[in-house]
């Protein structure tokens, strides 16, 4: 076994965490990196403002400034509620997906078959099933139960509560409402919004509101991208 390879393993295990946001969303976050035992540097955001006694460490501008310093020294959380704004705010930072890390509660189950990718966050008691496939920068939050062959895109965002059935695709920036359910085999397009205590029970396609038991497509057409 290389001992250099398995030091420098043990150094990226063990980088500290840097917040870009300071709302809601990131003091859930902040607890679960807590819960990890995972150590958190401070946090960035547009507003200066008291955070969860972490230091205020510049606005996203600022970063930009001095990313070089940062780069590969810390992992970083977009820790912002909005899938359109997390995605803005990705397209804004520019910094390699190998800098951002994970979010995933202690009482959270991920199967050792599914694959999460970088900046997402996984919420208590999340399931994620075999062969799941969740895009990066995503939201499960919790309670939500994704299960066996699900395939969710990027910067998308699973309510509280959810159930999504087996092989099911969710599209990128969704966002799906609490308590939602949805049966297998289902394709949700690209950012779509689906109400809360909804039941899907057939296809919904790109940038639509939809809500309803069952679902009805409300509107189409939306732009909740930008």
């Amino acid at each position: 076994m290389d001992s250099k390879k398995d030091s420098l393993l043990i150094c990226e295990n063990e980088l500290s965490y840097i917040l870009i946001g300071a709302g809601g969303h990131a003091k859930v976050i902040v607890d679960i990196l807590t819960e990890e035992k995972k150590k958190i540097t401070g946090f960035f955001d547009d507003k200066k403002t008291e955070f969860e006694n972490l230091k205020y460490l510049g606005t996203t501008d600022d970063l930009l400034k001095e990313k070089a310093g940062y780069l590969h020294q810390y992992r970083f959380i977009i820790a912002i509620g909005s899938c359109s704004q997390r995605k803005t705010m990705y397209n804004k930072l520019e910094l390699p997906d190998d800098c951002y890390g994970n979010a995933v509660h202690p009482n959270a189950y991920i199967s050792k078959n599914a694959k999460i990718r970088k900046g997402t966050v996984v919420m208590a008691n999340v399931v994620v099933n075999s062969s799941a496939n969740v895009g990066k920068h995503s939201i499960l939050n919790s309670s939500s139960v994704i299960e066996h062959d699900n395939k969710l895109g990027d910067f998308v965002h699973v309510s509280p509560g959810c159930h999504l059935a087996g092989e099911v695709s969710v599209g990128e920036g969704t966002h799906i409402g609490i308590g939602t359910n949805c049966i297998q085999q289902i394709n949700i397009g690209d950012w779509c919004i689906i109400g809360a205590g909804s039941v899907i029970l057939k296809d919904i396609p790109d940038h639509t509101l939809s809500y309803g038991v069952p679902v009805k497509i409300m509107k189409e057409g939306i732009n909740c991208e930008f």
